[in-house]
């Protein structure tokens, strides 16, 4: 490609900047390693992406850095008032970590010790995917462009149903290439702009003149499970009924961290690292009460939606309150036939009963189906993949503890060694036969 896919250090989603806060607050100086990996295996990027392509494109995120009109931005946020000082000088001497490229059963990884790498890696890959397919059918990308747009164009009836200010273009990760999520964008802010009201991806956000939104991933839990390994192995001594206690007290100790740095905005938990029922079991009035709501990401969505619902009032918390009741994000494998789905189903639609409402408010991460839909096209081979980016291993005293997310969709559980796996298996309760129906992530 003749130019850079990723050209400025906030083009990226908002979550990335509280995870790296996060990071250097509390966990400054592990050692561990992250990486991204391909789940739609029948899609191999190895052998469609050159390698000289995938290391130039990475060499220029490498080049990156933060300048002090951008350090200034993110201070005025007010998101990082527990250590501005320090973390705006960790951020004048950040640089990205080295990247390691290599090929594995058709697949290019990339794995890195830099979390805040993820989506700069996912674009990288995406953007690269697309521009070779492109070079291998012989089809221009004003084709690709125009196909994509009509097919964008074709939501937008729906989109107009759905509840004021209730989207968020969530697409950066998996979008079809940064130049597509801009023009996308301005699509949405043209002809629903009271719907579509903002963008995780901050440098659009900027050029916009739009808010940013997001809440947090999952990375920031495995890092305390992570911290609950090092402590494990540090004794070497524990019971498994103690290791389980460990590593259940860590998973909340994430929230009690995030909800003690972070304003009351950015609280919204995501409840699926290790599947609900573990979430559920240890979660408590103070960080319900305390918290702005919750993120859907797995599992069939009214199952989720009944189960919030009912874990509330079980603790006493006015869902629909103004003051002390919660908002729910969707962000799953989201169209706008499911998004209206959803608004229906939680009475968030404009023309019912207020009264019934389930949620405070109900908002929608509209991500790949939003960014990366081709329409006719796909049927050539233009389709998205699931291309995530996890925590994999950190290090104890050279041994390598493995991370393991679980997740309700057991598609979307990462790989590690059998004797981690089955540690967070027995350590969360989760039982294989209980999930199986849930949809595979494409």
């Amino acid at each position: 490609m003749d130019k850079p896919l990723n050209t400025s250090i906030l083009s990226t989603d908002w979550y990335e900047f509280p995870t790296m806060f996060y990071e250097y607050y509390f966990h400054l100086g592990v050692n561990w390693v992250s990486g991204a990996y391909n789940r739609t295996k029948a899609v191999r990027t190895a052998d469609i992406i050159p390698e000289e392509a995938i290391r130039e494109q990475l060499a220029a995120v490498q080049a990156l850095r933060f300048d002090e009109k951008q350090i200034a931005f993110l201070r005025g946020t007010g998101t990082f008032a527990a250590d501005p000082l320090g973390f705006e000088q960790y951020l004048r001497d950040f640089q990205f970590a080295r990247m390691d490229v290599y090929a594995k059963d058709g697949q290019w990884m990339v794995d890195t010790c830099d979390l805040f790498a993820e989506t700069f890696v996912t674009v990288t890959i995406n953007g690269l995917l697309n521009h070779y397919r492109e070079k291998q059918i012989g089809i221009s990308r004003e084709k690709v462009f125009a196909e994509a747009e009509r097919t964008l164009r074709a939501k937008i009836p729906t989109l107009r149903k759905l509840p004021k200010g209730s989207v968020l273009e969530f697409g950066t990760r998996r979008a079809y290439s940064p130049e597509w999520q801009r023009r996308e964008l301005e699509i949405l802010l043209n002809e629903v702009p009271e719907i579509v009201t903002a963008t995780s991806n901050v440098q659009l956000a900027l050029d916009f003149g739009i808010p940013w939104a997001g809440t947090h991933p999952h990375a920031g839990v495995l890092l305390e499970i992570l911290m609950a390994l090092i402590k494990i192995f540090e004794h070497g001594n524990f019971t498994l009924e103690e290791k389980i206690a460990i590593l259940r007290a860590a998973h909340m100790q994430f929230f009690k961290n995030w909800w003690k740095i972070f304003p009351y905005a950015s609280r919204v938990a995501l409840t699926d690292t290790f599947g609900d029922d573990a979430f559920w079991t240890d979660w408590s009035y103070d960080l319900a009460y305390e918290g702005r709501g919750y993120r859907w990401d797995s599992d069939p969505w009214k199952k989720w939606t009944d189960r919030t619902v009912a874990e509330n009032l079980k603790l006493g918390i006015p869902l629909t309150d103004r003051y002390s009741g919660k908002d729910a994000v969707y962000s799953d494998g989201l169209d706008p036939e499911a998004m209206y789905a959803i608004s229906e189903y939680t009475h968030t639609l404009p023309t019912q009963d207020a009264a019934k409402r389930m949620f405070r408010q109900v908002l929608f991460g509209w991500g790949t189906d939003g960014s990366n839909d081709t329409g006719g096209l796909k049927a050539l081979g233009f389709t998205p993949i699931s291309l995530v980016f996890k925590p994999k291993y950190g290090f104890y005293q050279g041994q390598k503890l493995w991370l393991v997310k679980i997740s309700n969709n057991p598609a979307k559980m990462t790989e590690a060694p059998a004797e981690f796996q089955q540690l967070m298996l027995q350590a969360f309760g989760y039982e294989m036969s209980e999930h199986q129906f849930v949809r595979p992530v494409v």
